[in-house]
């Protein structure tokens, strides 16, 4: 009866049972680079800049009259002038977009105090216009405002095919994450292996804006708003496997962005 009560025994008799079986139980060595569980996850970060091959912009009109529906179709009348002049210029029709028509009511006032009870309607139209060239920018601007616009504004640079930039700043990411994943496993005394998972995480466009205010006839001076360059920015994570210093790396293509490599070379 004694021997289901101490408990001092059974846990002896635990401890020698648990040695005995890990002795009996073979340590398996690591395993090598395709079934080892060691890896390193590092996010690279590429960029890529081009100049834009197209150009947004809104082209706005304002009209102020006692009457609403008077100045309605003012706006609607000048607003189809812009377009006129702008169709005339060589911009395509279906590039030109009614983007809004605004009407606000303003109450009148007595010497500038008191309502009364008269209202002014101040209307305001926009419309959205799509260069394909913007090196014919100054021409555009200049055409709308001759042609009755008051505001010129949202300048919106872009491409009209983002592959070729969204690639070469895909590449430079990778090779970038390549390059993070190097520096930590050498300084922890291993290797990079071949990558297991790839994820691409974000693409980022960067589009400059820049307001204008055109006078009423006023002309547009040349190139008064450079397209500069827009910039992509790809971020990737990328999980690769471990293996030891001393096991060769697997051979992979490092012919990523070419051109890059070859300024580097020039300079």
């Amino acid at each position: 009866m004694a021997y289901f009560t101490n408990r001092a025994f059974h846990a002896r008799f635990a401890l020698l049972l648990c040695a005995l079986l890990a002795a009996l139980i073979p340590i398996a060595p690591v395993a090598a680079q395709g079934g080892s569980s060691y890896t390193i996850t590092v996010r690279g970060i590429g960029s890529a800049s081009a100049r834009p091959d197209l150009v947004s912009c809104e082209a706005g009109v304002e009209v102020v009259h006692s009457d609403a529906i008077t100045a309605y179709s003012n706006v609607n009348t000048r607003l189809e002038t812009i377009r006129a002049g702008l169709v005339a210029l060589g911009i395509r029709s279906s590039d030109i977009q009614l983007l809004r028509v605004i009407i606000i009511p303003e109450d009148r006032t007595d010497s500038g105090v008191a309502p009364t009870g008269e209202f002014l309607y101040r209307a305001r139209g926009t419309l959205q216009v799509l260069v394909r060239s913007p090196q014919s920018l100054d021409n555009v601007l200049s055409a709308a405002v001759q042609s009755g616009a008051h505001s010129i504004e949202n300048f919106t640079f872009g491409f009209e095919n983002t592959e070729r930039i969204e690639q070469a700043a895909r590449d430079a990411a990778i090779e970038n994450a390549y390059a993070r994943a190097e520096q930590l496993a050498e300084s922890m005394g291993v290797a990079v292996g071949d990558p297991i998972i790839i994820a691409e995480e974000l693409v980022d466009l960067t589009i400059d804006g820049t307001p204008f205010t055109a006078a009423p006839n006023m002309t547009v001076s040349p190139y008064p708003i450079q397209a500069g360059e827009v910039t992509f920015r790809v971020e990737v994570a990328i999980t690769f496997a471990l293996r030891s210093a001393m096991t060769p790396r697997p051979e992979r293509s490092d012919d990523l962005l070419p051109e890059a490599e070859e300024s580097d070379e020039a300079d």
